[in-house]
């Protein structure tokens, strides 16, 4: 999973607007039924499958050319490795 993670955050550029990134299974069908990732700056945030956003959940920051995992509170957790984007 932070595999396809880093992946789709490397593909999609952070706008202003919110971009939204579904799993897929191996043909390349969207699941929509299953929770998706929403990028807004330069945070990704886990959302559940009616789209709506759970701020309680870790999610990650986007910082440089790396991706580092923040806690509930939203603060950056240096002391876990962070994920160089390609």
């Amino acid at each position: 999973m932070k595999t396809l993670i880093l992946l789709l955050i490397a593909c999609t550029c952070a706008h202003a607007a919110d971009t939204t990134i579904y799993e897929t299974d191996k043909y390349g069908n969207i699941q929509y039924h299953k929770p998706r990732l929403v990028v807004k700056g330069d945070r990704v945030y886990q959302a559940d499958k009616f789209g709506g956003i759970q701020y309680d959940k870790p999610g990650y920051k986007i910082k440089g050319d790396r991706i580092y995992p923040v806690d509930k509170f939203g603060n950056v957790q240096y002391d876990k490795p962070g994920k160089v984007k390609k």
